[in-house]
């Protein structure tokens, strides 16, 4: 298979050497120290109306009731602090549910026609795919996983989905690679290769004259989408394609671990 990455044009495998990835940009101080300023600041101005009120008390004399009466103030412990429990909204919140680390191919949309539509800003994006076979899910990575590396990382399961557009021009195939933690989802994705996976029949267009593909993590999840289509489909259509579906899967696998640890 001679895929590229992203939407690169196509050339025959191996890619060209120098290809260099985009940097990350460095992260801003100024915020940070912005904040600890201010912060500072307002643990001093209360410290000051603190000391302020504490002593406005002390020279104050003591209520007319208590003195009129001769006896000393009664004084009431509460059983437990004033402001605290439910119905008070201070209540310790509700423990959060471990991550998901695994996926199925029925979590991704293995199992049914692909369908996207988006309008706004004056333009509408629809798109299409029919389910070319059930999804599967495997116990380990060794069927897709040709090289090897990702299992050498610590990859634990995989999932996969195919799909095909433009009359059955175009196929589009993801696979989610569950891995043991996030930074080894993260080395698999630098060190990823067009040949490193492997191609099972009927999850790509047979006899493709151009492939691309696009690789992302979330969280544990390592996830490849490869896009195969006759040199009849335009490059504009598969582009999109291949964008579109792939991000759908990034979406689900970022849902699907809202609001857990």
């Amino acid at each position: 298979m001679n895929p590229q990455r992203f939407d690169s044009p196509y050339r025959p495998w191996p890619p060209q050497p120098g290809q260099a990835r985009p940097s990350r940009p460095a992260r801003s101080t100024g915020a940070l120290i912005g904040i600890v300023v201010a912060a500072t600041a307002v643990v001093i101005a209360l410290i000051v109306v603190g000391t302020a009120v504490a002593l406005n008390r002390a020279e104050r004399p003591a209520a007319a009731s208590a003195m009129s009466s001769g006896r000393a103030p009664s004084v009431t412990t509460p059983s437990k602090p004033m402001g605290i429990g439910p119905g008070f909204g201070l209540s310790d919140p509700p423990p959060k549910e471990p991550l998901i680390t695994t996926v199925t191919n029925s979590t991704i949309g293995g199992d049914k026609d692909w369908l996207y539509f988006q309008t706004g800003g004056g333009r509408t994006i629809d798109l299409k795919a029919t389910l070319v076979r059930p999804g599967r899910d495997y116990p380990d990575c060794r069927t897709l996983d040709r090289s090897g590396k990702l299992a050498r990382l610590g990859c634990t399961q995989s999932a996969d989905m195919v799909h095909s557009a433009d009359g059955g021009q175009l196929f589009l195939n993801t696979v989610v690679f569950s891995m043991r933690d996030e930074a080894a989802a993260q080395t698999a994705e630098s060190g990823y290769q067009d040949h490193d996976l492997t191609e099972l029949d009927g999850t790509y267009r047979t006899g493709y004259a151009k492939a691309k593909y696009r690789i992302s993590t979330v969280r544990n999840f390592f996830v490849v989408t490869l896009a195969t289509a006759a040199a009849a489909t335009p490059e504009a259509a598969m582009s999109q394609y291949l964008r579109v579906y792939h991000g759908s899967v990034d979406g689900v696998l970022i849902a699907m671990n809202m609001g857990r640890k």
